[in-house]
This record gives C-alpha cells, structure tokens and sequence, in this order.
C-alpha cells in the first residue's frame, strides 16, 4: 500500500485494516469449526486471494474494494455475534462439534 506504483496505493488503509481483521475472525472461526483443519482455511484464503487477482485483472479492483470489504465485516459481525467473541480468547475451550 505504500508503493505509488502498486494498485492497492489508491485504496484507503482504514479499509485494509477492516478487512485484515474480519478475515482474522473468519479464519480463525473456520479452523475451530473444521477440527482444526488447515486445509479449510488456506481454500478460503485461496478463494480470496483469487477473488482479488480477477478483480485486479478486470480493472473494477478500486470500485468493488468498499463492497468487498463490507461484506467480509459483515460476515466477520454476524460471526461473533453468533458464537461471541470467548470462541477467539486463549481461554476458550476446545472444540467439542456441533
């Protein structure tokens, strides 16, 4: 974000910093939720990270950036309104299913 002659030079950082978190909270809700599987949690990243690079290659990365990110806080919100945020401390206990 800090090099001029990168895309996302452009975009606003307190977005960036959104968008790091929610997908911290969705991540992390995602490896709980599969038993603790990695493989889970680098498809989505992957998923996102392609997600971007074709919205970088179609030339609308800048105009879908706010959308994007609002939509992963809003997934990232309904998260930890659903399971509460002790599921994201030290102290949570380990995951039982269900």
């Amino acid at each position: 974000m800090l090099n001029p002659a990168s895309s996302m030079s452009g975009l606003p950082w307190y977005g960036f910093i959104i968008s790091i978190l929610s997908l911290t909270v969705i991540y992390t809700w995602l490896y709980e939720h599969t038993h603790h599987s990695l493989f889970f949690v680098s498809v989505i990243h992957a998923m996102s990270n392609t997600q971007a690079f074709a919205l970088l290659q179609l030339g609308i990365y800048e105009s879908t950036y706010p959308p994007v990110v609002g939509i992963t806080a809003a997934c990232a919100i309904a998260i930890l309104l659903a399971y509460g945020p002790q599921r994201f401390t030290k102290a949570s206990p380990p995951y039982e299913g269900g």
